[in-house]
């Protein structure tokens, strides 16, 4: 493991590495975080098993997951979707998986969002709002894009574009 990495709290969930913040601060500006090192976990003199409770929980709690079409995605990315169509275009609350090929899952925040597909229910809530099995690409450390096995990618056309199934 790099030095680098190794001063810093992470966990691992199959090959993916999580990261452990401090979230001081939220706003429609964005986020304000610190990250946790290895000295705040001797300050705190608290493990690594109770940091992961803690992050579990607040992390649901105050980084909502949602999930968008791709075209609400890019609607609100380009500035033409309105904030009171947002409640009633995430997948997640209205249950109805509009028509598209592509859904982006994220946080309210926008903020570290791709973190949204460990949280317990949000995968199986979408298996159950797609009503199919789905491919997860990794997008960024913000979100993830969703991918109904329907849409016709098949896993030869994602590794040629250099999705490859680790």
């Amino acid at each position: 493991m790099n030095r680098c990495f190794r001063m810093f709290r992470t966990g691992e969930i199959l090959d993916l590495s999580l990261i452990y913040y401090v979230l001081l601060d939220a706003s429609e500006k964005g986020t304000t975080a610190m990250l946790i090192s290895d000295r705040h976990m001797d300050q705190w003199k608290t493990t690594e098993k109770i940091l992961w409770s803690e992050a579990d929980r607040n992390t649901r709690r105050l980084l909502m997951a949602e999930c968008f079409t791709m075209q609400y995605a890019m609607s609100e990315l380009l500035g033409a979707a309105g904030k009171e169509a947002r409640r009633e275009q995430n997948l997640l609350e209205s249950e109805e998986k509009g028509e598209d090929k592509m859904y982006v899952l994220s946080n309210r925040a926008r903020s570290n969002g791709a973190a949204c597909m460990i949280y317990p229910y949000v995968l199986r809530m979408m298996g159950d709002i797609l009503e199919e099995d789905f491919y997860i690409l990794p997008s960024s450390i913000h979100e993830v894009i969703l991918v109904p096995a329907s849409a016709g990618i098949s896993v030869a056309e994602m590794e040629k574009n250099g999705l490859r199934d680790q």
